[in-house]
């Protein structure tokens, strides 16, 4: 037969070697991915022309002079409260204040007589920034200063200011900034087109002022870092060995740039700032903080300076895959230049209120005046939030896979209404896998509501029952998951984000220890705006909820998206996010969201897993809600559920000294039905089970926060060791003792790890 003859037998071996060189090729596409173009619009050749068309002087300004700190200062802006001067030698900066106070950009002379400081870090002390490069034949990253590269300084008056341009050009590095003063405070700020890299040096890493202020350790104070709630580095204390600087990126990660990481919980937001005896100052990172890090460092760990900075990355490092292996892979740098613009503001705090309270209300009054924030009244008792799991998807074995259902809609109704007769009456219910097939399902298909919970039908009557009890009803979901599954509406080609080198992003999901066979891919912000809220605000309204929450169920935090259908960098996904925040708001009427990053300020209306704890690093401290003091009274917040807290009286006892509102994760059936779905981790939940504890929870959450949970935070401090007062505007204050031995103040007692509540001076 001519099947059986050489020649065909020779052309059908081609075909099958032509097949599966395809399909490989396919997959690594697929999968892999070549390198993708850099998220920025930063361009050398209009950088070059912005420089060109700066009118710059070398000479001395002709302003108002003054000697200090053994220099000549150029006055170059005077506001009431108080003044810009330029140093040209250096290009140096001094801000001074309206009580007369100096900032310097870099130490006093007199403290660097004092400094044992040696070597590049001693002349890194008198530079206005520091740029960490790499020559491209050597790979090897290296830092450079104004003293070692013998910059150029030239220099224009602007507006309320001075415009320096740095030329480094043995180097090939130019830099122009921006530095201005005003009643609102000291502003620095570098345009996206302000720096220039020659062809030999590629630019990593800006620190921007990396010793302004800087201080010995002689004076009372410290420096305040985001770590979670905030955290101190305080001056003059004794360190581990192993402490390293902190030195943490703004709101997390990007899982979209591969590096070698390990896991902590996110900075939140782009703030931090400096105690120096009755003086202090507070920055607030108000442009390219999606690319920022925030770098604390007290004496003698590189210096014997306390100083604190943020540091901005313009070109990344990462793990770049080789082939279909992905434990293969090759440490590289970006090709291109990844610049953009940043903006630094500093706030000064003088008269003796200078410390982390202080600081937190002048963020406060920041965000009140930029957002138009307003405090919002309510019930006088705080609501419960209650967060139901209904239903997940089980890995697949076999015999195949199923929906595991623990919760039904009658049953969230039962548990509300035996909730209500126990004599909780304000409360908030949302649902959590309540999609076609639970969660994950089939997202991003989430419609029609999954029939064993009791279909559309059991919810409507379930809102309507809500209803009556003037008790909101909302629907969690992520809208950032795609599972690949027919049908679903889901392309991995065109739906999927992907890392910096192409590859992409594909997670396992939570309860798929053994298989690996349940993940999930990730969708950008981008195309959830462009083709998957449209859909589900139609599904969302036809329901008739009076809210949603949107939680990243994985923790995928902030990421940029490769994707050459759907470039997007860290700053814009942020502002995705927020389209996303304000669409569901104003059609809906109420939105939250998991993840409290302070760009989602004045775009949610609650935020869950609000950050009251720390990440136990060597370097702090001590632990302050700084972040509380901010938010509390314009937006609420709730930390992490109460029955799947770690250490539960002390959790228990910080919710309290912190004012989140009471927040458990509950379900009908056993939690441990949901050991292979998303929900493997909730180890605790089932609602009989934890009644009394519910009960005897909320009635402290309604002593401690009654009249004072939608109220500013006027102060906070530390009473004695273990014992905490928070106090609030209309003059509440509960003190919150973490010893086990009861605390005896003026005309009150605070029992062992209890807290009492006083009005004024007096018990409540």
């Amino acid at each position: 037969m001519w099947y059986k003859q050489p020649w065909f037998k020779k052309l059908r071996n081609r075909a099958i070697a032509v097949f599966v060189i395809a399909l490989v090729l396919f997959l690594i596409y697929r999968n892999v991915g070549g390198q993708q173009a850099v998220l920025s619009s930063y361009h050398a050749d209009k950088a070059n022309q912005y420089m060109q068309a700066l009118t710059l002087s070398s000479e001395s300004p002709k302003t108002e002079s003054m000697s200090y700190d053994g220099s000549t200062w150029y006055l170059m802006s005077k506001q009431s409260s108080g003044s810009l001067w330029m140093e040209p030698s250096l290009g140096q900066i001094a801000v001074k204040t309206s009580s007369g106070f100096v900032w310097l950009s870099s130490p006093s002379k007199e403290d660097q007589m004092k400094d044992t400081t040696k070597g590049l870090w001693k002349n890194n002390e008198n530079s206005p920034f520091l740029l960490t490069y790499i020559e491209k034949e050597k790979q090897i990253e290296e830092t450079v200063n104004v003293v070692d590269s013998g910059a150029k300084i030239a220099w224009q008056s602007i507006n309320n200011g001075v415009g320096i341009r740095y030329s480094m050009t043995k180097l090939g590095f130019e830099l122009y900034v921006e530095y201005t003063f005003d009643d609102n405070g000291f502003v620095v700020h570098v345009p996206e087109n302000g720096v220039i890299e020659g062809n030999q040096n590629q630019i990593i890493n800006l620190s921007v002022l990396p010793f302004f202020g800087a201080t010995l350790s002689h004076e009372d104070g410290y420096l305040f870092v985001p770590d979670r709630s905030g955290g101190l580095i305080k001056f003059d204390q004794h360190r581990a060995d192993l402490t390293i600087p902190y030195d943490f990126p703004v709101y997390g990660y990007d899982q979209s740039i591969p590096m070698d990481q390990f896991y902590r919980e996110d900075i939140d937001y782009p703030v931090f700032g400096m105690k120096r005896g009755d003086q202090g100052f507070i920055s607030i990172i108000e442009e390219g903080n999606t690319k920022a890090n925030i770098v604390g460092m007290p004496a003698l760990l590189k210096t014997d300076f306390n100083n604190v900075y943020a540091k901005f990355k313009w070109r990344n490092f990462y793990a770049q895959q080789q082939g279909l292996n992905e434990d293969n892979t090759k440490k590289i740098y970006e090709v291109n230049l990844n610049a953009s613009p940043l903006t630094i503001r500093y706030q000064f705090l003088e008269q003796g209120d200078t410390d982390y309270v202080a600081m937190a209300k002048k963020y406060r009054s920041y965000l009140i005046d930029k957002l138009h924030l307003t405090t919002k009244p309510g019930p006088e008792d705080p609501p419960l939030m209650l967060d139901f799991i209904m239903a997940a998807s089980e890995q697949p074995t076999p015999l195949g896979a199923k929906v595991v259902v623990v919760t039904t809609f009658s049953q969230v109704q039962a548990i509300v209404d035996d909730l209500y007769a126990s004599g909780v009456h304000q409360m908030r219910v949302s649902l959590r896998g309540w999609q076609n097939g639970g969660y994950a399902g089939s997202l991003p298909k989430r419609f029609p509501v999954e029939s064993a919970l009791g279909g559309n039908a059991g919810l409507k009557d379930l809102q309507a029952d809500l209803q009556k009890k003037q008790i909101p009803l909302s629907l969690d979901d992520d809208l950032m998951v795609g599972i690949n599954k027919l049908g679903n509406g889901f392309s991995i080609k065109s739906d999927t984000v992907r890392q910096i080198g192409g590859k992409v992003i594909k997670n396992y999901q939570n309860g798929d220890y053994y298989n690996a066979a349940l993940y999930y891919y990730l969708i950008s912000p981008k195309r959830v705006v462009e083709k998957y809220l449209p859909k589900a605000m139609s599904g969302w309204k036809k329901l008739s909820i009076t809210g949603v929450n949107l939680i990243d169920e994985n923790g995928d935090g902030l990421f940029s998206d490769y994707n050459k259908s759907n470039f997007t960098d860290r700053q814009a996904a942020a502002a995705y996010m927020n389209q996303i925040y304000d669409t569901i708001h104003n059609e809906i009427g109420w939105v939250a969201t998991n993840k409290p990053y302070s760009f989602t300020i004045g775009h949610v209306d609650h935020m869950y897993d609000f950050p009251v704890g720390s990440n136990y690093d060597l370097i702090i401290s001590e632990q302050v809600p700084f972040y509380s003091i901010v938010l509390h009274g314009l937006v609420s917040y709730a930390s992490k559920s109460s029955n799947l807290r770690l250490d539960p009286q002390t959790e228990f006892l910080r919710d309290i000294e912190y004012g989140t509102l009471p927040y458990f994760t509950l379900t009908d059936g056993d939690v441990r039905d949901l050991r292979r779905t998303q929900y493997a981790p909730l180890i605790s939940g089932q609602y009989t089970l934890l009644k009394k504890e519910i009960l005897a929870e909320y009635q402290n959450f309604v002593a401690a926060g009654k009249g004072v949970w939608n109220q500013l935070i006027e102060g906070h401090r530390q009473v004695t060791a273990g014992v905490y007062e928070t106090s609030y505007e209309n003059g509440i204050r509960i003190v919150v003792n973490y010893n086990e031995q009861p605390y005896q103040g003026e005309g009150y007692e605070v029992k062992g790890l209890s807290y009492t509540v006083l009005s004024g001076g007096d018990k409540k």
